[in-house]
């Protein structure tokens, strides 16, 4: 019965639990990983958007902010589409918020 019990609500548990990122880790990921990609600060590209523009860029899973990178940076569309560059936009999706043109933040890259 305990077993079941846990179970239970670990389950519902994980149902609710929303995916959110860490700005910190982003600002890392930005700097190590996309950084040397596109050869772009990460303060130029946080102010290409508000705080709330930013939010609808990564609504879903992140659809609008990969398009609007393969549109400027049409030679990195492949990297952009990767597993493992989908797998860093919760913490992409945190570093652009919390940097974005209207936060008042400048980050260090």
């Amino acid at each position: 019965m305990k077993k079941i019990l846990f179970l239970a609500t670990f389950l519902s548990i994980s149902l609710f639990a929303v995916e959110t990122g860490d700005s910190i880790k982003g600002l890392k990921i930005y700097k190590k990983k996309v950084k040397t990609v596109i050869q772009l600060s990460g303060s130029k590209m946080a102010s290409w958007h508000s705080q709330d523009e930013w939010e609808k860029e990564f609504s879903g899973n992140g659809e609008g902010f990969v398009k609007e990178l393969k549109l400027k940076f049409p030679k990195k569309a492949s990297y952009f589409e990767s597993k493992k560059f989908k797998k860093y936009l919760p913490n992409l999706k945190a570093f652009m918020i919390e940097y974005a043109n209207d936060s008042g933040n400048i980050p260090s890259c």
